[in-house]
């Protein structure tokens, strides 16, 4: 036989469909009275049911009496060897089978094709002993087997785990008895789980286990337009499918690592302020299309934790994002029909918006802890209601009436903005604070920001040239400097945010920052460094922002260091209570010529959070109990 077609065969056989080619050599007679086969064939690039199976080389034997034919060989695919057969087979209507399937490190990657929707690239090396009977077109399977290195991808979440375990194989079902997996980081969960099947058909498979710090998304934008990002998530997990259709429910809360992205598409003018815009593409060049989330279900209840960051993207070209840490309750579902659908709130720790003017000026600021977002189901119609900071220091000369020296001391100055109402359309009023100066300085900067116009002209002014300028109230006296300061101002943050961002890709285990600020006539240059890392298995927190300003001014130094130093460590696991030492400059009074330049201290920082005052005791005494694992002191 050469080249002979498979199809050739389908007249004598039950089973399904077949494609290949048969060669080989032997002898055949007495086909109608007593036959007699003799045989070592071979088929190339068998297919059942249009799915490669791969290279079969064999010897036939008629068994005598039987009208069946005894088969012994092996399967191959390209230069894997799948495993080696012997056995009978049938020529009676139904084609029974009765084989023995010898798998000697057999590689998974063999049956990818057959996996049902929703998983892809198995692979691993097995080993056993897999009895097959029952009729050639639904074979029934016996036997367990033992998987080194075995792993699958999840398609849907772009995970891939990996296990070595046994599995037991009955005539209808794959079982995994509680077994130990890990993520492409090493990280752990605890399955069981049964794929069910008709016949090496119809697949139905469930897994369910407990997650330890398991990755659960490794999406980006061209996956899931909706969101994207890497997860991490410790507690209970549950995933089946059938038939297409993938069903996955989770409850667990989000474990260091976890960073995910929110696209927000549309762009829309946000405030009567003119130069206050949010600002997005409605499509992102070069993106892919949606994925399509029909035959998706999932139902997902996560306590989110600050080991999580979030990120809301107004516009990825000119960095218009808002990321951040915080805590809360979100319930997070897609229904068949691709309905993406998000309830819960959560509560800010820490975070930053990139605050872009005209996509010229950049400006971050931080978010203040305790803001909230809340989610009602449309993942595009939050509602927000938080607070964020700029930070800059800057002379009080210009914005005070009397022109007291003492005044052309930069000090520190907070832009407030607050963002309120819907995420797609929110209203946004800004404010400044004072929190270092004494109060009779900051009612007189109060009262010249008393009206919204003039409150704007000057946040305009600190945003932009992290100064005051002088009010129109103030005639004839002008701003030394104002109309030059623009581009040198903006230069030299432009700068300093590039020379930060290249010193912050040096390492993973701290963060560095410069910033320089020119002077002009009324201010020194200055140049500040901050650095923040944490040391000793991240008990000891340090973080420093400190300086110099230089080029004499009248009344001051010509150098004067400048900045604060904070150093905490951690006495408890869980951080709350710690040691304290700090170093910061003084600003408070700045008619007083005998003020010192700046104040230390140090001391022990409790923090805990109750609902009760019971409670509030019971987590007291918590502290000093051994037992206490998760408070104990080291």
């Amino acid at each position: 036989l050469a080249n002979v077609s498979l199809s050739n065969l389908d007249p004598f056989t039950d089973g399904p469909d077949l494609s290949g080619t048969l060669n080989g050599d032997g002898r055949l007679h007495g086909l109608y009275d007593a036959p007699f086969v003799l045989s070592h064939l071979g088929m190339d690039s068998v297919r059942v049911r249009d799915i490669p199976v791969g290279d079969l080389c064999f010897d036939a034997e008629w068994a005598e009496g039987r009208r069946a034919i005894d088969l012994a060989g092996t399967l191959m695919r390209g230069p894997i060897k799948a495993l080696d057969f012997n056995g009978r087979l049938s020529l009676e209507k139904g084609n029974e089978v009765d084989f023995e399937l010898l798998l000697d490190r057999f590689d998974l990657a063999f049956i990818d094709p057959y996996l049902p929707q929703g998983i892809s690239n198995i692979q691993g090396l097995v080993t056993g002993t897999v009895g097959m009977t029952g009729k050639l077109a639904e074979p029934f399977v016996n036997g367990e087997l033992d998987l080194v290195d075995a792993g699958l991808r999840i398609d849907y979440l772009n995970t891939t785990y990996k296990f070595s375990h046994k599995v037991k194989v009955e005539p209808d079902m794959f079982a995994l008895d509680f077994v130990t997996i890990r993520d492409e980081q090493g990280n752990t969960a605890r399955i069981g789980g049964t794929v069910l099947h008709s016949g090496l058909r119809d697949w139905n498979y469930n897994f369910w286990g407990t997650m330890d710090e398991l990755q659960v998304l490794n999406t980006s934008l061209k996956d899931n337009a909706l969101y994207y990002g890497k997860a991490y998530a410790t507690g209970d997990i549950e995933l089946s499918g059938h038939s297409g259709n993938l069903e996955i429910s989770v409850d667990a809360r989000t474990a260091p690592g976890t960073d995910i992205h929110f696209p927000v598409g549309g762009s829309t003018e946000v405030s009567p302020i003119g130069f206050v815009h949010f600002t997005a593409s409605d499509t992102i060049a070069g993106s892919d299309p949606v994925m399509d989330l029909s035959g998706i279900s999932m139902d997902m209840k996560v306590e989110i934790t600050p080991d999580a960051l979030f990120e809301l993207i107004f516009d990825p070209t000119v960095g218009d994002i808002l990321s951040g840490r915080g805590q809360g309750n979100m319930e997070m579902s897609v229904d068949q029909r691709g309905e993406f659908d998000m309830r819960g709130q959560v509560e800010v720790s820490e975070g930053d918006y990139l605050f872009t003017l005209r996509n010229v000026v950049n400006k971050r600021f931080q978010l203040d802890p305790g803001g909230r977002i809340t989610w009602y189901g449309d993942p595009f119609d939050a509602q927000l209601d938080l607070r964020a900071t700029y930070k800059v220091r800057a002379p009080l000369y210009d914005i005070m009436f009397e022109k007291n020296e003492a005044y052309r001391k930069r000090v520190p100055v907070e832009v407030v903005m607050n963002l309120k109402d819907k995420l797609m359309n929110p209203a946004i009023g800004f404010g400044v604070r004072l929190p270092t100066v004494d109060e009779s300085v900051r009612t007189q900067v109060n009262s010249v920001m008393s009206t919204e116009q003039e409150l704007n002209r000057q946040v305009f002014s600190l945003i932009v040239l992290n100064r005051f300028v002088t009010p129109p109230s103030y005639s004839g006296q002008g701003t030394p400097g104002a109309s030059t300061g623009v581009a040198g101002t903006t230069t030299s943050e432009l700068l300093s945010n590039q020379v930060s961002n290249w010193l912050s890709k040096l390492s993973n285990d701290f963060d560095l920052g410069v910033n320089y600020r020119p002077g002009d006539q009324l201010t020194q240059d200055e140049l500040e460094l901050a650095v923040s890392t944490q040391l000793f298995n991240e008990r000891l927190l340090v973080s420093t922002n400190v300086g110099v300003q230089s080029g004499a001014q009248a009344g001051q130094n010509a150098n004067t260091l400048v900045g604060d130093f904070q150093l905490e460590y951690l006495l408890t696991n869980d951080g709350k209570v710690r040691l304290k030492a700090f170093s910061v400059s003084n600003d408070r009074d700045l008619n007083r010529a005998d003020q010192a330049q700046t104040t230390q201290g140090a001391g022990v920082a409790f923090r805990e959070e109750f609902n009760t005052w019971g409670e509030f005791w019971q987590k007291v005494f918590n502290l000093f109990r051994s037992s206490d694992k998760d408070r104990s002191f080291d």
